[in-house]
């Protein structure tokens, strides 16, 4: 008869450990839906802009130096590009290149040698796109010929930079007509 109670408690505890086993199961197939959907929304496709922060300085220039790098760049790769420009800790870009993650800016894959190597998840053309448009709205209330003035007053133009101006307004007029 002793033995009946240590039976039940036996099923007892085996009753409470598959409830346990069930709740990690669920915790864990949520997690499970929950990265797939997150890399699925957040995978090596292109995302929209409305999606992102605005870049600043710093961010841009860490970004010049991954969209210049087509298979992408290790935090090495890009703290070497900008130190050859100016003083820059390590530590620093390692950090602006996480929070550029986790703004949605960049994405990361394993680096056989360890690490990661981060790509952009936008292209460059339509990132700067975005950034002269603001600036034209909000600096100089929607004049492009206030930009196209302040640009050729303040840091000036190189000849080939004229011509390949010209280039563009003309092709862009052309197309208009």
């Amino acid at each position: 008869m002793s033995s009946v109670p240590s039976v039940v408690n036996f099923f007892r505890s085996l009753l409470i450990l598959r409830h346990h086993l069930e709740k990690i199961f669920l915790a864990f197939a949520y997690t499970c839906r929950y990265s797939t959907y997150c890399c699925r929304q957040k995978g090596n496709v292109m995302a929209k802009h409305g999606d992102v922060p605005d870049l600043s300085e710093a961010q841009i220039e860490i970004m010049n130096v991954i969209w210049d790098a087509p298979a992408g760049a290790g935090v090495m790769d890009v703290w070497k590009a900008l130190a050859a420009k100016r003083q820059v800790a390590r530590n620093t870009v390692q950090t602006t290149l996480v929070r550029l993650e986790e703004k949605g800016w960049l994405g990361h894959r394993d680096s056989p040698t360890g690490g990661f190597i981060y790509f952009a998840r936008h292209p460059r053309n339509s990132t700067l796109r975005n950034i002269v448009t603001k600036l034209v709205e909000t600096a100089f209330a929607g004049s492009a010929d206030d930009l196209v003035m302040a640009l050729i007053q303040g840091r000036g133009v190189s000849k080939q930079e004229a011509r390949r101006i010209r280039e563009m307004i003309d092709k862009a007029e052309r197309s208009k007509s």
